[in-house]
């Protein structure tokens, strides 16, 4: 998703299941400086976390550092980090079991 300054967020668009638990990023969002990922998930009690790739061709997943979770629903959570500066970055969400 293009979120404007020539910033572009590529995330698993993809359902995300968990045995048979399903959660999906509902929204995309840059503020103040940040990336903010809206999620819908089963339980908003759980840890959510967010793992970071620079490249799709030799995939090697990093955990997001500085990740703010706040819960908005039982079933949604918003996770923020802070924006990369100059490299492109892939995303994907995931939750304590």
């Amino acid at each position: 998703e293009e979120l404007g300054s020539g910033v572009s967020v590529f995330l698993n668009a993809l359902k995300i299941e968990l045995g048979s638990v399903e959660m999906r990023v509902s929204k995309i969002e840059r503020v103040d400086g940040k990336i903010r990922f809206t999620v819908q998930t089963p339980d908003s009690s759980k840890q959510h976390s967010v793992e970071k790739t620079d490249n799709l061709s030799t995939i090697s997943w990093g955990p997001v550092l500085n990740v703010t979770s706040t819960v908005l629903t039982p079933t949604s959570v918003q996770l923020e980090f802070t924006q990369p500066v100059d490299s492109m970055q892939f995303y994907k969400v995931g939750r304590a079991p």
